[in-house]
């Protein structure tokens, strides 16, 4: 019993070994997205983890957040389409008109964000 205190302790105390053992964890458990094959690496955004069929390498993303992903700046997860072009957008990449959302080339486009308000919407600072 107390052995068991010491290795969990030891596991979560220290950040390298823990950083180990939740990769040792996860080594051959099943992709979280298709169930058939063997995970190899998790989505930086949701946490699933999955197998290469399944994983953009390039972005660190799995499949599932792919299609979700703001189509304007394709950092962030959508939170809706733009109303004129039906692009996906994110909330920086985006603005709220009544009930319509649009994204920012289209709200420039229509004259409801000004060309200057561009840069200030998809600045964060």
């Amino acid at each position: 019993m107390l052995c068991d205190y010491y290795v969990i302790n030891t596991i979560y105390l220290n950040p390298l070994i823990r950083q180990t053992y939740n990769h040792l964890r996860w080594m051959g458990a099943l992709c979280e997205v298709c169930e058939e094959e063997s995970a190899i690496a998790r989505c930086r955004i949701c946490g699933r983890l999955v197998c290469a069929r399944d994983f953009e390498a390039s972005l660190g993303i799995c499949r599932v957040c792919l299609s979700t992903l703001c189509q304007v700046c394709r950092e962030r997860l959508a939170v809706g389409h733009c109303a004129r072009c039906g692009r996906l957008v994110c909330r920086r990449d985006s603005v709220r008109v009544g009930l319509s959302r649009y994204c920012i080339d289209c709200a420039r486009a229509l004259g409801i964000l000004p060309a200057t308000r561009q840069e200030e919407v998809r600045d964060p600072d």
